[in-house]
């Protein structure tokens, strides 16, 4: 049977993952490999950690979502505590997004939106998959030193 999904290596055959322990991924095959090219988090801590998936389980019975654009929540709100407590000196406050695409246009965004900001990159250094926006960056550089 043919996939339906659209891969990003579109003559590449790809290995069904169907579960994970710690540090690694099992195929449908059965075959145990060494995830080093997960998210960062998935890499960092492993995969199903117990004191993890019962935290999410937790708080998931508790609130699975809240809309940031109109709520906040405890979590959010003691993350964003012990994020600035970790250095002041460089964020008296936390904006948070869901991965990079979005960090770097957000990022983007407030820099254009406030006439003292800078915004410091380098060019093809954008942390997104999209892929405009690596330009983007580098145009809002180039706006920035004319």
């Amino acid at each position: 049977m043919s996939s339906k999904v659209f891969y990003r290596n579109l003559h590449g055959s790809y290995e069904s993952v169907v579960s994970a322990d710690g540090m690694y991924l099992r195929t449908a095959a059965g075959q145990r490999i060494l995830d080093a090219v997960g998210g960062a988090g998935t890499v960092v801590l492993g995969h199903a950690v117990r004191e993890i998936t019962d935290a999410i389980a937790r708080h998931g019975s508790e609130i699975s979502f809240s809309y940031g654009a109109t709520f906040t929540n405890p979590w959010q709100e003691e993350l964003a505590e012990a994020l600035v407590a970790m250095n002041p000196r460089i964020a008296s406050r936390v904006y948070f997004v869901s991965g990079g695409s979005e960090g770097v246009e957000t990022a983007v965004k407030m820099a254009e939106s406030n006439p003292n900001a800078r915004l410091v990159t380098l060019p093809g250094s954008g942390h997104s998959i999209a892929t405009d926006v690596p330009d983007l960056v580098t145009a809002a550089l180039a706006d920035f030193l004319t």
